[in-house]
């Protein structure tokens, strides 16, 4: 018979395991939109691309920090 602390455990598993899914696809898409930003040497990198990329490293120091607690 499996009991009720069994039956949680797998709910909570398969919810990391769903989670951690979606960790892998949004990284993805950062790393892709990110790499779609003009490179160094671009005739069209601004300013602007050099902010947004501060920014997006910024915030994934802080998401980083936050997963060490």
């Amino acid at each position: 018979m499996i009991t009720a602390a069994e039956i949680n455990r797998q709910k909570m598993d398969n919810a990391m395991t769903k989670h951690a899914a979606n960790f892998e696809a949004v990284m993805q898409q950062i790393c892709d939109s990110f790499y779609d930003l003009p490179a160094p040497g671009s005739d069209y990198l601004k300013w602007g691309h050099v902010g947004s990329a501060e920014h997006v490293v910024t915030e994934l120091r802080d998401i980083a920090n936050f997963l060490k607690r």
